[in-house]
């Protein structure tokens, strides 16, 4: 893994990096087209982007839905970018998030849990801030990757930020434990959950 002599210098990677990603891959479109699919998110809900990074995802599902958007991430160099794409944000981790209980129709987690050594409090804060019926999408890696999506994490895992593996049974007994109903989408790459509250 890639060790930073401060913070400043892993945002600034950071940054340039994900947006240079922008250009090169469909993957923007392609998460979108999921999360319009199973979420059924509706004008004025409200949607919290756990880990969204630089906004890309999130200002898409505002321009598609008229949702109130709020992505919550703790990198100042992504925050700078998120500003600049005039999103709602709060500076924050995904273990702690600084959000009264039932406040959210709905959550996601795009390709966040992988930065996330102990997924376990991630879960449970985002059950806390659910309402009732809340529906959350998680995105994930693969637990058996392409050669070049095995090349991209050994980049990241370099020289961005480690990689935490976490299997597809993992993500699903902590959802369960978490009185979710879990349902998960084939056909898509990486692993897909749809989750709702239940309780």
């Amino acid at each position: 893994m890639k060790s930073f002599n401060n913070m400043s210098d892993y945002n600034f990677l950071t940054a340039k990096i994900t947006l240079l990603g922008e250009f090169f891959c469909n993957h923007y479109s392609r998460t979108l087209r999921i999360i319009k699919k199973n979420l059924g998110i509706k004008k004025l809900d409200t949607l919290l982007d756990i880990g969204g990074g630089n906004g890309k995802v999130a200002k898409m599902i505002q321009e598609e839905t008229k949702a109130k958007i709020i992505v919550v991430e703790p990198s100042s160099a992504m925050i700078r970018i998120l500003r600049k794409r005039n999103l709602n944000f709060v500076k924050a981790y995904a273990e702690k998030l600084p959000l009264a209980s039932n406040f959210a129709d709905f959550a996601i987690f795009v390709q966040t849990l992988h930065h996330i050594p102990f997924i376990e409090p991630a879960i449970k804060e985002v059950h806390r801030v659910l309402k009732n019926g809340g529906k959350i999408y998680i995105q994930e890696l693969s637990e058996f990757p392409s050669f070049f999506q095995k090349i991209a994490n050994n980049i990241e895992d370099s020289f961005i930020s480690q990689i935490y593996y976490h299997s597809f049974e993992e993500i699903k007994k902590t959802l369960h434990k978490y009185n979710f109903n879990v349902n998960t989408l084939s056909g898509e790459r990486g692993m897909n959950f749809i989750a709702q509250k239940i309780k």
